[in-house]
């Protein structure tokens, strides 16, 4: 540490490419719908939401980690790596519900972002070690 959290998140940071390319394909097949409502409007907020706070996550990380140098990088790194997992998986389902079947049978960018995206979470057992950074602050309160 704390080269191997900073490298755990340049890993993650693959992910939020993955998510971006969801996302703008799924709004440009949103708004190209001849009639949009609450529905699409709701779908579109949800997915833009989302990818910022990927975005978000990835800013505090390059503060957190290149200029403060976090008191518990391993721990900074498996929060944020696990908020991105999540938020990723959050657009991929939100897109998948507002755009339909038509992208995952077409071969659209969407699709290919989507599996991409679930092969690398696929790769990162992050729930170990979530538990191992939840572990440590619990013993640190005692």
């Amino acid at each position: 540490q704390p080269w191997f959290a900073r490298d755990a998140l340049r890993t993650a940071a693959t992910w939020a490419g993955a998510a971006d390319a969801a996302v703008d394909d799924a709004l440009a097949r949103l708004a190209a719908r001849p009639v949009t409502g609450d529905l699409e409007a709701l779908a579109a907020g949800r997915l833009r939401t989302w990818q910022e706070t990927i975005g978000l996550w990835l800013r505090a990380a390059a503060t957190e980690l290149d200029t403060r140098r976090a008191e518990d990088p391993g721990g900074f790194a498996a929060r944020a790596r696990t908020a991105l997992a999540d938020a990723g998986r959050a657009i991929l389902d939100e897109a998948e519900r507002a755009t339909g079947s038509r992208p995952a049978a077409a071969g659209s960018v969407f699709d290919r972002a989507a599996r991409d995206l679930r092969l690398f979470l696929l790769q990162h057992r992050l729930e170990p070690i979530l538990a191992r950074a939840g572990a440590a602050d619990l013993e640190a309160r005692r």
